[in-house]
């Protein structure tokens, strides 16, 4: 039987002349103070400490890459682009596309050129939360839920934990929310209306802004779909339920293909730059159950423990097996760790996946507060087996933190729970006393007990649970937020977007127009992690990237062949350098850096510093040596000899026969750290190294022993070996402001850096260099310092035939000239992708993979044309199933007019 207050739910009584209005009027002041109530949130947890936007990803990946694919459009006109040239050295733009290629929130700036995209971006994330909390909202009064009920459900929605932090840190994991709740708004529509408009185009949007919580959303729809159709259906008969279950999917199917020209090439990228042991690491999660997928934590769903109670409350407190469907299959995704791993592509059994959920388990919440008591055992069954389940969950290191957290709700949920219950069982049992069923005793005082049992059931246990677990989350929140100090500073984000710097990497590409790279470095680390993937004008180019897909070739190169620093601990980061010889074999021909840099000079009435001898981002050379001979070639020598030398494949022509006796190599040289023992540090001489134990970072000074002559120079490297004794926590060592970080071995994303590799600047006769100690017990053995001049390692022969590029917009090709005297190869610093082509004199040639891991062609002697094409994979398939998804919205129309058109009357 259906709850008598779910039927006057939308009209909080009997019908009366005159009363739409006042709904209508009351449900517009629910609005309202929703609209208050989240932009109060937004305040008092972010805005009053800083801009709404983070440290950690929302700084460097979510705030720039909209940023750069605006830019990419007004400079080339195209929606549909193939290639980034501008970030990590020029990339397959669909290893960006997670961060909204095709979004229609960041396609919607296009139209706003006069609108910062930072601020458009913190905007629309204010203004996507405030959506979402108000079609919840819409959602919920369709429900058999008094307006009250819908209203402290959405007020609990508006503060689980992950909904404002997530729309300041990643945007990706809550950036899908309105378009999940307009399609449960859609689904609703289609079961009782077969309007299946708002369905589409929420699974379209929902797909469009976020592909990878998509499929947790559209799992969520399906859960929703099967519950509330067997609670609509009198009787659940198999086929009508198929047929229903079939147009259904096939809806979110056609959604599915509206979207493929994001789709398909995304997934190509993704298995293109997947690591073959990403899984392994992480498989025996499947064995573990973590209770944060619900509660808490922001990379979960971040409800109270009346969540939990709620779910299983569904389960033994229904009084239809129909309505117990929906929990059991929240109670089946939430408990079984599998689903969470298949959730996460494999990869891992994350509680982020589960955020798609959160609408699901707050209705649920919301239906727990609106059911009809069911008998004491029943009522308590519930909440007994939450405790339970805390007590269980004692042991789980990640849950161990919020367990005194997780109790004190859980008390107090109870107290508020139970108490209402205990009072209306006796209410009830005073209705009906042992007097007046034999005829006897006050009937009205007993009617009296009854209405005041009812009352306190009805009115004042959704009030008691909603009002204390929403009291409950707005405090967790209002401490969790500062309390993990991921929010920016205003001042200080003023730096990080400075205008004067913006002004003079644009003057600087004013005048100089030709293809190059500039960056933006420091020795303090934060500049470098705040500027990965920023550019400051669509001319400008970098080298550095932060993205979930990579070009797996660039990546390798970086972290294997050249062992190039590793400053961040995820291993996904690929940084800006200071590094003087990576600057110049990646054309780095401009640097916004106040340091010293070997190479670089300053330019007049600018703050760059500029090295003309850094290598063309295209030339083409007979210098070369075969890949053998290179690969043999250990730290330094691994880094200097490609200044000097290009490598090629073996068995091709090259024109250097032993590098041993064709190029300079650094000298050796001695260091000494000083011994010490102190209570912040003891530095201890080991037969190999060294063994340091500190309590905090501390700065030291290298002393440099040994130098004599030619080992003078501006260039020193150091490398050595890296044990962690404590593996749990991260360790680094600075050299000069470069820094080596190895993480904990916990982290997801550990960077597994156990080689620390240092190439730095020096003054001429400089013999004492700064190196800095991070806090931590580690030992550092094997060690080498190496000293040289960078003009020593540098063939002016090799870059004597540079590309000419063709000015104008560059959107999937390069195009440009080169004049030879002599078979050689073309070199890029591009890095390496089997689907550029490249067309000599109109022709197409075979490429080939140079310098280890970049695109190059063997090129004849004479005057050519080459041109560099780029083709995404799957984008012309995905393009296909996008253009056959519109078909299957179009043609059913047209049909449709023909056919009603035939049967008019003449």
């Amino acid at each position: 039987m259906k709850n008598i207050r779910g039927d006057l739910g939308h009209t909080g009584g009997l019908k009366k002349p005159g009363t739409s209005t006042f709904i209508r009027n009351r449900d517009i002041l629910c609005v309202l103070l929703l609209i208050l109530a989240c932009m109060a949130f937004c305040w008092l947890f972010v805005l009053q400490y800083g801009v709404f936007g983070s440290k950690v990803d929302w700084i460097n990946q979510h705030s720039v890459i909209p940023d750069y694919f605006r830019r990419r459009f007004y400079e080339t006109g195209s929606l549909l682009p193939d290639f980034a040239w501008n970030i990590g050295g020029g990339q397959n733009i669909y290893h960006l596309s997670y961060y909204g290629l095709f979004s229609p929130v960041v396609l919607l700036s296009f139209l706003f050129p006069f609108i910062r995209m930072d601020y458009y971006i913190m905007g629309s994330s204010i203004l996507s939360y405030i959506a979402s909390v108000l079609l919840f909202y819409r959602f919920l009064r369709r429900k058999e839920m008094t307006r009250g009920i819908c209203f402290g459900t959405s007020l609990l929605f508006s503060l689980a934990a992950s909904m404002i932090y997530q729309s300041y840190n990643q945007l990706m994991f809550i950036n899908y929310m309105p378009f999940l709740c307009l399609s449960l708004l859609g689904t609703d529509d289609y079961l009782k209306r077969q309007k299946r408009g708002w369905l589409l185009a929420g699974t379209a949007g929902m797909i469009l802004t976020s592909f990878y919580f998509s499929i947790g959303g559209m799992l969520a729809l399906c859960l929703y779909a099967v519950s509330e159709y067997l609670n609509m259906a009198d009787k659940a008969s198999f086929f009508p339920m198929l047929k229903k279950g079939i147009c259904y999917v096939g809806i979110l199917l056609q959604g599915i293909l509206l979207c493929g020209i994001l789709l398909v090439p995304t997934a190509v990228s993704i298995f293109s730059s997947r690591q073959e042991n990403a899984a392994k690491a992480q498989i025996t999660s499947l064995l573990s159950f973590d209770p944060l997928k619900i509660l808490y934590t922001p990379y979960g769903m971040g409800l109270s423990v009346l969540a939990i109670a709620a779910v299983l409350g569904g389960i033994f407190c229904a009084s239809r097996w129909q309505e117990r469907v929906l929990p059991i299959t929240l109670t089946v995704i939430t408990a079984v760790p599998a689903v969470g791993f298949l959730l996460n592509g494999g990869l891992y059994d994350k509680q982020k996946v589960f955020i798609p959920f959160l609408p699901l388990v707050c209705l649920q919440c919301g239906k727990y507060v609106s059911h009809k008591i069911c008998g004491i055992v029943r009522e308590v069954l519930p909440w007994a087996l939450t405790g339970l389940l805390l007590y269980l969950t004692k042991c789980n290191q990640d849950f161990d933190k919020y367990l005194p957290l997780a109790w004190a709700d859980y008390a107090l949920a109870c107290l508020c729970y139970l108490l209402p219950v205990f009072i209306s069982a006796a209410a009830e049992r005073i209705r009906r006393p042992s007097g007046i069923r034999d005829g006897g005793g006050d009937v009205s005082g007993a009617r009296s007990y009854g209405r005041m049992g009812g009352l306190l059931w009805n009115k004042a246990f959704p009030v008691f649970m909603l009002s204390v677990s929403c009291l409950f989350l707005f405090c967790y929140d209002i401490k969790m937020h500062p309390y993990r100090e991921r929010m920016i500073a205003a001042d200080k984000y003023k730096n990080v977007i400075d205008s004067q710097k913006v002004k003079s990497i644009s003057d600087t590409l004013d005048g100089d127009d030709s293809f190059y790279r500039l960056e933006e470095i420091s020795g303090d680390g934060e500049t470098n992690h705040n500027n990965v993937n920023r550019i400051a004008d669509i001319r400008q180019n970098i080298t550095s990237m932060y993205s979930s897909c990579y070009n797996k070739e660039y990546w390798n190169f970086r972290k294997n062949t050249y062992t190039l620093n590793e400053p961040f601990r995820n291993n996904m980061m690929q940084s800006a350098t200071d590094n003087p010889c990576f600057l110049q074999f990646m054309g780095v021909k401009y640097i916004l850096y106040d340091g010293q840099a070997a190479g670089y000079g300053p330019v007049k009435n600018s703050s760059l510093l500029k090295n003309s001898s850094v290598a063309p981002v295209l030339y083409v050379t007979d210098q070369v040596v075969g890949e053998g001979q290179y690969r043999r070639r250990s730290f330094p020598t691994n880094q200097t000899a490609l200044l000097h030398y290009a490598v090629v494949p073996d068995g091709k022509a090259g024109s250097v026969s032993n590098l041993d006796t064709d190029m300079a190599e650094m000298q050796e040289c001695s260091i000494r750290l000083p011994e010490c023992d102190t209570p912040q540090l003891t530095v201890k001489k080991t037969a190999d190294g060294y063994e340091i134990r500190a309590k905090a970072d501390i700065k030291k000074e290298l002393q440099i022993t040994g130098e004599s002559g030619r080992r003078k120079g501006n260039l020193f490297a150091l490398v050595f070996d890296v044990e962690n004794k404590r593996p749990d926590s991260d360790m680094h060592v600075r050299v000069n402001g470069q820094t080596n970080r190895l993480t904990a071995v916990s982290h997801e994303y550990a960077n597994q850096n156990t080689n620390f590799t240092f190439v730095i600047s020096k003054k001429e006769n400089q013999d004492k260099i700064s190196i800095e100690l991070s806090d931590g017990n580690y030992k550092i053995r094997n060690v080498k310092a190496f000293t040289g001049n960078l003009s020593d390692f540098q063939n002016p022969a090799l870059y004597r035939n540079p590309v000419v590029l063709e000015k104008g917009r560059v959107n999937s090709s390069l195009k440009g000239s080169v004049d030879v005297s002599e078979n050689g190869y073309l070199i890029t610093s591009i890095p390496y992708d089997n689907n550029f082509k490249i067309i000599l004199d109109g022709e197409e040639i075979d490429i080939l993979k140079v310098n280890i891991a970049f695109l190059g062609a063997e090129i004849p002697a004479g005057r050519h044309t080459v041109e560099l094409i780029y083709h995404a994979p799957g984008k012309g398939l995905g393009l296909m199933l996008t253009i056959a998804g519109i078909l299957t919205l179009i043609v059913p129309f047209a049909l449709q007019n023909i056919f009603r058109k035939r049967k008019m009357p003449e």
